[in-house]
This record gives C-alpha cells, sequence and structure tokens, in this order.
C-alpha cells in the first residue's frame, strides 16, 4: 500500500482514469511510478483515438437511427380502433357490412374494398 513513504493510489482503488482526472499530465509519469501500464488506456494522451472512437459511435448511432425510421415506415402496426358500446351494436355493424359478425379482426385490404365500393356507390347517386 505505501511505496517508498508514499501511499499507492493503486493499491487503494483508483486506477489510470482516475490519475487523469485528478492530476492531469502528471498521470502518466505516477503511473509508471508504480508500475501501472498505461499503454492502451484511452484516457492516458491519446485524445485523436478518443476523438475518432467517438465519431464512430456517433455514425454507429445515426445509422441506427435511420434504421429504426425506415423500419417504422414498413411496420403494419396501422391500424384504426373502432369501439362499440355492446356486442349488439358491433355485430349489427358487422352484419350491414357483410362481415361475419363475431369477427375481431378485418384485414385493411378488405375494408379498403369494402369503403370503396361504398364510394363508388355514393358517387353514383349523387351523380344521378
Amino acid at each position: 500500500m505505501f511505496a517508498g513513504g508514499e501511499a499507492d493510489p493503486f493499491a487503494v482503488g483508483f486506477d489510470t482514469t482516475d490519475l487523469e482526472v485528478f492530476l492531469g499530465d502528471r498521470a502518466k509519469e505516477i503511473a509508471e511510478l508504480y508500475g501501472q501500464s498505461v499503454e492502451g488506456d484511452p484516457m492516458m494522451g491519446d485524445v485523436e483515438a478518443i476523438a475518432d472512437e467517438a465519431q464512430k459511435i456517433e455514425q454507429i448511432k445515426a445509422r441506427k437511427r435511420e434504421y429504426d425510421a425506415e423500419q417504422a415506415a414498413d411496420l403494419p402496426e396501422n391500424y384504426v380502433l373502432v369501439v362499440f358500446p355492446n356486442v349488439r351494436e358491433k355485430r349489427a355493424f358487422m352484419k350491414a357490412w357483410q362481415l361475419d359478425p363475431d369477427t375481431r379482426v378485418v384485414d385493411a385490404v378488405r375494408w379498403g374494398a369494402i369503403l370503396d365500393e361504398e364510394c363508388k356507390a355514393r358517387c353514383e347517386e349523387v351523380e344521378a
């Protein structure tokens, strides 16, 4: 714990990053004094390497955000929810649209075809 009458910072739990924070430019010198290798420690002086790594991380995050946005646009989660006050009204609605009254989910393609037919019929009524 003590080396030459001085407290060994590594014996009490500090690491090279801690030394960099507390001692700045003297961190490398102190680490070497206590036999600690600072090679490969990104916090010990290689500011350009740290900046490069940070830039790579930001690029990865940007690509991930773009990918997530593209995926969200293609998700089949777009839907309309119709809520009825009771089962009787739901069944009447489904029968009126010539659908199985016990069906809980109707495909959007089917709804589109039904609504398209209805719109055409109404347009013909208005034109007549």
